[in-house]
């Protein structure tokens, strides 16, 4: 239920990528979007990096007895913490490469 493909597109103009999340578990009934976008900031000194995204369960017919409300935050909490754990790796994991490039 936690496998997921992460379908991305890099933006070199805006400096932007946006992203698509497709879990492999009731594929049509999650979904979850996003940028991520990267700015200049400290006057050319740092880079600011903003990620916002939107993760949709949809509670349907097909869905288990087991999707109720309360379920349902559960699952959109444990995901959001996933998603934000990951995003400050790949943050660390820039930094340290771009450290270690100079």
């Amino acid at each position: 239920m936690l496998i997921w493909t992460d379908d991305a597109v890099w933006e070199n103009d805006s400096t932007t990528c946006h992203f698509n999340i497709i879990t492999n578990y009731q594929v049509e009934d999650i979904h979850c979007i996003g940028t991520i976008k990267f700015e200049e900031a400290a006057k050319g000194k740092s880079t600011r990096i903003t990620y916002s995204g939107v993760l949709t369960i949809k509670k349907t017919a097909r869905s288990s007895i087991f999707m109720t409300g309360f379920i349902i935050k559960g699952i959109e909490a444990v995901a959001s913490h996933l998603i934000e754990h990951n995003f400050a790796k790949v943050v660390k994991t820039l930094d340290e490469t771009i450290k270690a490039e100079k």
